[in-house]
């Protein structure tokens, strides 16, 4: 593997653990807390890239509903900032990747 795919896969998998970072320290309910870890947590690298390819640009508000609900965030204009600035993060590395092709 080399050097610049394992530090572009160290560069995703540490965005995506800030994202569940994120959201553990927006939830209060300890159930919605494991599941945070349970699918955001240290994700293989594939499922790391569906993670991104699922998200839409055109989408994200819905999605950030999406998020909060799902992990029962509290749901504040702040929270939602956050959230929607590390998604953006995502669609700016699928935009790039897309350009690869």
């Amino acid at each position: 593997m080399s050097n610049e795919k394992e530090n572009f896969e160290c560069l995703l998998r540490e965005n995506v653990n800030d994202l569940a970072n994120l959201l553990l320290s927006i939830c209060e309910n300890e159930k919605n807390k494991k599941v945070i870890e349970e699918t955001l947590k240290d994700l293989p690298f594939y499922k790391i890239m569906w993670f991104i390819m699922l998200i839409e640009k055109d989408r994200i508000d819905y999605q950030l509903n999406d998020f909060i609900k799902l992990y029962g965030i509290i749901d504040n204009e702040e929270n939602r900032k956050s959230i929607k600035n590390k998604l953006e993060w995502f669609i700016n590395v699928k935009v790039i990747l897309n350009e690869k092709k």
